[in-house]
């Protein structure tokens, strides 16, 4: 009978452990958080998103190569917008700085200006999205 109430209760502490813990390494307030969350895009079809992450691991290190860190966002955007959508790349951007704001990981950060840089990439009209970008932020 002990046991049995024992396993009842023990994934209660572990959801409440994690969640105690998550919530200590949040890299941005609660409220930003929240205000965050609000602004979160409707997901595009799941095989977009799993294309939108191939095609970011293809071509992280050549956008990390075209100058800033802003304009390495820039050209992602730009990419997964003309190589799959619009939709997928506001997502994926939403989505990436959402990871930052909460993985626990020191060595990334929630940066709004990200975000922006990567719309502006998704915006991106011409199919020239390395000098647009090189061009628009430097």
């Amino acid at each position: 009978m002990y046991i049995k109430g024992m396993i009842k209760i023990i994934p209660f502490f572990i959801f409440m452990t994690l969640n105690a813990f998550a919530e200590n390494c949040l890299e941005i307030s609660e409220s930003q958080l929240n205000n965050w969350l609000g602004l979160r895009p409707k997901a595009p079809a799941l095989a977009e998103l799993i294309k939108a992450k191939k095609l970011v691991d293809a071509e992280k290190d050549f956008a990390l190569t075209l100058g800033s860190d802003k304009t390495a966002h820039c050209y992602l955007g730009c990419r997964i917008s003309h190589a799959i959508s619009f939709e997928a790349a506001r997502y994926s951007a939403w989505q990436k700085e959402h990871i930052d704001a909460t993985d626990c990981n020191f060595q990334t950060y929630f940066d709004l200006a990200d975000y922006d840089a990567t719309m502006v990439g998704a915006n991106i009209q011409n199919d020239s999205c390395v000098m647009t970008c090189q061009k628009v932020l430097p």
